[in-house]
């Protein structure tokens, strides 16, 4: 391919150059072009230029010379609309099954919850976690559960479900004052008078958060409900298999337990750490 100089570009000095353009020596006749004469050495030929800019226009042919830069950008955008901020902390009392170095971590959003009385640092905590969401995302639905009953996190996540429809829906669980998940996928909530460890079945917590959801899983072990999450949504999509051949109905049929199984794909899970490991309890650092 012949080319050109810089100097030979400007073919018209009365008008600004063009930003870019291609060169073809050997152009079809009737092809919109300009031909400009060259000399290199003893010989003369006539070099085609084709400018870029939209004030050239093309024919046909050469528009299938230029290459296409298509726009990128997600096709089907998500919005978090909705945020559950569980808060496991149980002030004062550290769960049985972790033995902590002295001192440890004890900070909770850079409070010290023992600096007060118990309730109002778990209230200051949850305020403060829903202030930090804030500076991301301020117009979307916070609600706060505190030290709660597996019946509170059940009415909680299925309200946010339902106003959040078919858009994302957060789980932010803080288990810092409760034991590490089981090897069975439960969680660990509270009774009613805080006597006693409630486990909280993943399962469950898939049917109430429905899907797409994100979850932030911040406790000992949360690897364990990652790898328990996938098994219990790997477990629904075979039962709706056998539910679809059972009835002899089409598997795209846009039905409650359809979307209760395919949907969980969509899924997020954020883990602080791996199934065999616990969080760190160096003092220099909170504990979140």
């Amino acid at each position: 391919m012949d080319t050109i100089t810089l100097e030979e570009r400007n073919l018209n000095k009365s008008s600004s150059s063009p930003s870019s353009f291609l060169i073809f020596p050997n152009t079809p006749n009737g092809s919109s072009s300009t031909t400009k004469k060259t000399s290199y050495g003893s010989h003369k030929k006539n070099v085609r230029v084709f400018f870029m800019d939209e004030k050239y226009p093309m024919t046909s042919d050469q528009s299938v010379l230029r290459h296409t830069v298509t726009t990128w950008g997600m096709k089907d955008r998500m919005k978090t609309v909705s945020v559950a901020l569980v808060l496991c902390l149980n002030i004062g009392v550290d769960p049985p099954d972790v033995m902590k170095i002295q001192p440890c971590a004890r900070l909770e959003c850079w409070i010290d919850p023992q600096a007060q009385i118990a309730q109002k640092s778990l209230d200051q905590i949850g305020k403060t976690l829903q202030l930090q969401y804030e500076r991301w995302q301020s117009k979307v639905r916070y609600k706060l559960s505190l030290d709660p009953t597996v019946k509170e996190v059940k009415k909680l996540c299925t309200s946010l479900r339902k106003n959040a429809q078919d858009e994302r829906v957060l789980f932010h669980y803080n288990g810092h004052g409760v034991p590490r998940p089981t090897a069975n996928g439960e969680l660990w909530v509270f009774n009613k008078n805080y006597t006693q460890y409630i486990p909280l079945s993943i399962y469950e917590l898939q049917t109430w958060m429905g899907s797409p959801s994100l979850y932030v899983l911040d406790c000992s072990a949360a690897g364990l409900i990652v790898n328990w999450f996938n098994q219990f949504a790997e477990q629904r999509e075979k039962e709706y298999e056998r539910v679809m051949l059972a009835s002899g109905q089409s598997g795209n049929n846009n039905n409650v337990n359809s979307y209760q199984s395919s949907q969980l794909k969509e899924c997020i899970l954020l883990a602080s750490c791996g199934a065999n490991e616990i969080l760190p309890m160096n003092p220099a650092f909170p504990a979140d």
